[in-house]
């Protein structure tokens, strides 16, 4: 079985709590891509420095997407666009997974700049 998570500029995440959306309405939100925001290059930067810095590798890039892998969770595998950055993996790995997405709600530099929403754990990481 595969998990996800996703990672969106803050205030996406703002938005939607503001505006007490429940799970579905979030879910709903996400899926249209009129509703996304776009990071700023501040913090494409510090997405792309923090995946390098947890051994994620630069695999493909084309106009609107870089995609990452990592030699020893070989499961995993992070998408990352100008709206968001999607995680992907499977088995043993998701704990991997799990912790780097999760660091960029509290690790350093990334605080309070970056939305995780966790689909299989019902929504916003705190």
């Amino acid at each position: 079985m595969s998990y996800d998570i996703h990672i969106y500029p803050i205030e996406l995440k703002e938005k939607t709590i503001s505006e007490n959306m429940n799970l579905d309405d979030v879910f709903n939100y996400i899926e249209k891509k009129q509703n996304l925001i776009a990071f700023s290059e501040e913090q494409i930067k510090l997405l792309e420095e923090h995946l390098i810095y947890r051994g994620f590798k630069l695999k493909k890039e084309s106009l609107n997407r870089k995609d990452y892998s990592h030699s020893k969770y070989t499961s995993i595998s992070v998408m990352v666009t100008p709206t968001g950055v999607y995680f992907n993996g499977r088995g043993d790995d998701v704990f991997e997974m799990s912790m780097t997405a999760g660091e960029f709600t509290y690790f350093g530099n990334l605080k309070g700049k970056f939305g995780v929403f966790d689909p299989s754990n019902k929504g916003w990481q705190k």
